[in-house]
């Protein structure tokens, strides 16, 4: 059985129903998900400019299977990946104990510097319009960093002075390297999408990788203070100043109690930087490991009240807690099905998240388990060991389409019953053109155990204008290889500008819907 376009005069709008899905079963019997569309009301900022979509910012650039970074930056580039964030992956390349190899040598000194694959993966990432996000990782000195699997681990950081130096020269570098591409070409398009042209992410989770969760946060001060203090006195005393942005601290939290208890490394951190003058981190970061979209969002919102007015946040490294892995075990039991987990419960977030992040990277290893037997990495739910994109890569997609398509965020109300609300949500746009983007994601609500059931979502959309209107319709589940468009067709007349389009969805799974009109 199909279901056929039809217009049903009695509640004055266009309906569309049509489509390629057979009915799912008790298809009559599911509370619908319901959401009005607003096209005629832009969400708008404290300054009343009208607020635009933001993409799902980034990933960690590690090879894939072939080794060749090339074959990396290319599918970042297709899949809309916006920031490429390393040296994670790369053992102990790129770190700084294989920039800085002597550490007794001259940090003001260009010859103390190894720097061909600096330059060359900021170079291929730059190239394709994707922002270098470079990990100040480990100590400086040959040896310093020890491999764990596809990652590294460091001991403390010996002489903070130079470490402070050294980052503070190579975060320069990177401005430098990255202001030769064109800002028409390369910093214009990435300001529109709410970014910096480049960033330094100061060691980041130093507890798991660099000893610290020992010593305390007391021991890291020395090693914030050295590179604030270089930062600081290049820009006095130099005149320095750089377009790329400074990431700190990058804790690994997994509980509000570990962002706001008065003794959390995140806490002392906000504490110290507040408690001195000069230059701080351009982004305040953390990376979280959450059970829900829900936690992400309260945790962030409980971060940001302890910053400074008007501070830009980041997530760099997202991570789905252990306990949701173990808890769908038995029902996730493909890599791509917990690929579309992931993407699916990522695109919630960044729903959610519209206002609240400038920086939101997953964590490229960020599913169960750990294949190199160390703490820091499980599985890679981004690439199959064949280099192939999975599922959550593909979630890119939608995200880059309207933020690059330059759409405005719209209002977006939830119509249905208390009952059915939790597992669906929506982020809609208009863009310049006229044309309009709607994504929706599915996600089983926290204690729901169930995966795989079916829902049906009913968009009532207004303020389209007349004429006639074509739709396309893309889904994401766990059988997606690659972009697919599942639906191409032409809605009817809007009636009064108001048009329902209703479909159902597999949950978890992300539906893209773009209406264009007909000239």
């Amino acid at each position: 059985m199909r279901r056929f376009a039809f217009v049903i005069a009695l509640t004055l709008v266009g309906c569309d129903i049509s489509g390629s899905d057979p009915l799912p079963d008790g298809y009559f019997q599911d509370a619908a998900r319901a959401f009005k569309v607003e096209l005629d009301s832009k969400e708008k900022d404290s300054d009343g400019l009208a607020k635009r979509i933001r993409p799902m910012t980034g990933l960690d650039a590690a090879p894939v299977s072939s080794g060749k970074l090339e074959d990396t930056s290319g599918s970042f580039q297709i899949s809309g990946v916006a920031t490429a964030r390393f040296p994670k992956g790369w053992g102990c390349d790129l770190t700084l104990n294989s920039i800085f190899q002597n550490n007794m040598a001259d940090p003001d000194s260009v010859e103390s510097y190894t720097l061909p694959g600096f330059e060359r993966i900021i170079d291929e990432f730059a190239s394709r319009v994707i922002a270098p996000i470079w990990q100040a990782q480990y100590d400086i000195g040959r040896d310093s960093c020890v491999a764990d699997g596809n990652v590294g681990r460091c001991h403390l950081i010996g002489d903070p002075t130079t470490w402070g130096k050294v980052v503070y020269t190579l975060f320069n570098h990177l401005d430098k390297r990255v202001r030769r591409y064109s800002a028409a070409q390369y910093g214009e398009p990435l300001a529109a999408l709410g970014l910096r042209p480049g960033y330094v992410e100061l060691l980041p989770d130093p507890m798991g990788s660099a000893g610290y969760s020992e010593t305390g946060f007391d021991f890291l001060i020395p090693v914030y203070s050295a590179f604030f203090e270089a930062l600081e006195a290049a820009r006095v005393e130099q005149g320095a100043s750089q377009d790329a942005a400074i990431i700190a601290p990058s804790f690994r939290v997994a509980g509000l109690n570990e962002v706001t208890a008065d003794g959390s490394p995140t806490a002392r951190f906000v504490d110290f930087m507040n408690g001195r003058a000069g230059p701080g981190p351009d982004v305040w970061s953390l990376l979280a490991t959450v059970a829900s979209p829900q936690e992400h969002l309260e945790l962030f919102k409980e971060y940001a009240k302890l910053l400074p007015a008007n501070a830009a946040v980041g997530d760099l490294a997202m991570r789905v807690a252990p306990t949701v892995w173990q808890k769908f075990e038995d029902k996730l039991v493909t890599q791509k099905q917990r690929s579309n987990y992931l993407g699916a419960f990522a695109a919630v977030v960044r729903i959610l998240q519209q206002d609240n992040l400038e920086l939101f990277v997953l964590d490229r290893w960020g599913g169960p388990g750990s294949p190199y037997g160390g703490t820091q990495t499980g599985e890679d739910l981004f690439f199959d060991s064949e280099g192939k994109i999975l599922p959550a890569m593909i979630g890119f997609m939608p995200f880059n389409f309207m933020a690059n398509g330059h759409y405005e965020r719209v209002r977006v109300v939830r119509s249905d019953s208390a009952a059915a609300s939790g597992d669906v949500y929506v982020l809609a746009g208009k863009n310049p053109d006229g044309r309009a983007a709607i994504l929706v994601a599915a996600l089983p609500k926290a204690g729901d155990d169930r995966i795989g059931y079916q829902v049906n979502v009913e968009l009532n959309i207004t303020g389209l204008g007349i004429g006639n209107w074509e739709m396309q319709r893309l889904v994401i589940d766990q059988d997606s290889t690659s972009l697919r468009y599942v639906e191409r067709s032409k809605t009817p007349p809007p009636l009064g500008g108001a048009l329902l389009i209703e479909r159902h969805m597999v949950v978890p799974s992300v539906q893209y819907f773009e209406l264009s009109p007909v000239l």
